[in-house]
């Protein structure tokens, strides 16, 4: 998926119905969803909100991270290797961001 894609298709609206502004949003890019999310962010997996989505290339899923931290997400670039996949979670108590 290319970074209009990932943001307009997918992401940005899961945002908007899902909860408020950017900034209470977190978001990275790993090439493992399932350790970032569940195990090293602690977002709840029965009941959290998140969102997953694989980009074309490394490159996209890191454009896609940057223009979300531009938007207001929190969040950092840098990430691992080979990280495809670009997720977002809602910020809680309960988050490890």
């Amino acid at each position: 998926m290319t970074i209009s894609e990932i943001l307009s298709d997918y992401i940005d609206s899961y945002i908007s119905v899902n909860g408020g502004s950017y900034n209470g949003w977190y978001v990275g890019v790993t090439a493992d969803t399932h350790r970032r999310l569940f195990d090293e962010h602690k977002v709840d997996l029965s009941d959290g909100y998140y969102k997953c989505k694989e980009a074309s290339s490394e490159y996209q899923a890191r454009l896609s991270e940057q223009r979300l931290i531009e938007m207001g997400c929190q969040g950092g670039t840098g990430g691992g290797k080979n990280a495809t996949w670009v997720y977002v979670y809602r910020i809680t108590a309960y988050t490890v961001e």
